[in-house]
């Protein structure tokens, strides 16, 4: 299954509060922008820890470069999200419209699912249907 990972969900299990990640399936297909490794090393900075810890996490995803063409698609949503938050939506909306986003943002999964996505927060949100 094809799940896009915003930085809320793996910082969550990096910081070890939940063990989703470890419960991936080997069919399992995580991606997530190139955004989410600058996101969580700044996260781990900021809280004092080595950026290194995320390392065994970043290896599982496959992370999709940032290009103007995403870029661009992020300042096209026209619901109101955080410009990074904008950049996730517009990865998983050109990566794979058809994938599961995996968020702990409130915000973000409501206009995942307007945008079509199925969205879950492994963490502890109810699921939204798009």
């Amino acid at each position: 299954m094809s799940l896009y990972l915003d930085t809320s969900v793996v910082v969550h299990a990096i910081a070890g509060s939940s063990n989703w990640f470890a419960e991936l399936d080997a069919d399992d297909e995580p991606f997530s922008s190139r955004l989410l490794e600058l996101e969580i090393t700044r996260t781990l900075r900021r809280d004092g820890l080595d950026p290194d810890i995320a390392r065994p996490y970043l290896r599982r995803i496959a992370l999709v470069s940032l290009d103007d063409a995403t870029l661009a698609a992020a300042g096209q949503i026209p619901e109101h999200l955080k410009t990074l938050d904008a950049i996730h939506l517009a990865t998983a909306l050109r990566t794979d419209p058809t994938a599961t986003m995996l968020t702990h943002d409130r915000t973000l999964a409501a206009v995942a699912a307007a945008h079509g996505f199925t969205v879950r927060d492994p963490i502890n949100l109810p699921s939204a249907e798009g």
